[in-house]
């Protein structure tokens, strides 16, 4: 039994009340679009899958004079881009036009095939690396700390991609990426859930029934009640 799927279920024993989904809104305002993405996320039938599950390995460079450089498995390729407001088109010799999308959060999406998505990072943006300590569950308009109840739920994001998950001692590995103002992670078993980077600077997500507030070690703890936010998660 995974970490999070064991908090779940001791959050439900100490307080039972159904709560309903939160969303945290994003904190990118200027978006940048000169520079090296990779692909973060694949989105394929509502489920999140990494990259490298989804055999994708690609890197692309936007170059200020228009160019671009492009490794696809390996291979480079060179070729242009240009920009039409939010749409991002990339053309090269051997795969013609890809088009892009530019999002509000500064990340990059592409339909590459029908129902699959992948979502692309630029290098240097904003980042969630660090320990994360879970501050605040919430349940039907009530909050309490999960500490009080004696669980403690930690999660460890290396720059690496690799995390660790760990439950009043109990540690277990696995992976994250993080694409605008969404992280995704992945535990051992492969089993994803995603969390969102509140205006606060709390992490955000839907656990079960309950909404779990996490922050980041030097950062001052969240408000309690985390039920507030907006819904749509």
């Amino acid at each position: 039994m995974s970490v999070l799927t064991l908090f779940v279920m001791l959050l439900a024993l100490a307080a039972p009340v159904l709560a309903e989904d939160i969303s945290g809104a994003g904190i990118w305002t200027e978006i940048l679009v000169v520079g090296a993405w990779t692909p973060a996320v694949v989105e394929s039938g509502g489920e999140m899958l990494a990259p490298a599950e989804f055999g994708l390995d690609f890197r692309m460079e936007l170059l200020e004079d228009g160019s671009c450089e492009i490794m696809r498995n390996g291979r480079s390729e060179t070729g242009t881009w240009s920009q039409d407001g939010s749409s991002i088109a990339v053309q090269d010799d051997l795969h013609g036009e890809q088009l892009f999308a530019l999002t509000e959060d500064g990340t990059l999406t592409a339909m590459v095939d029908e129902g699959v998505t992948v979502v692309f990072v630029r290098d240097g943006a904003a980042t969630v690396t660090g320990l994360w300590t879970a501050a605040s569950a919430a349940s039907g308009g009530e909050s309490f700390d999960p500490a009080e109840v004696e669980m403690e739920l930690t999660m460890d994001l290396l720059e690496d991609g690799s995390c660790v998950l760990t439950l009043n001692g109990r540690n277990e590995l696995g992976t994250w990426a993080q694409y605008g103002a969404n992280v995704a992670v992945w535990d051992a078993n492969g089993m994803a859930q995603r969390f969102e980077l509140a205006e606060d600077g709390s992490l955000r997500t839907a656990l079960g029934e309950f909404d779990v507030a996490l922050v980041r070690d030097g950062a001052a703890k969240v408000a309690e009640n985390v039920a507030g936010g907006e819904k749509g998660m």
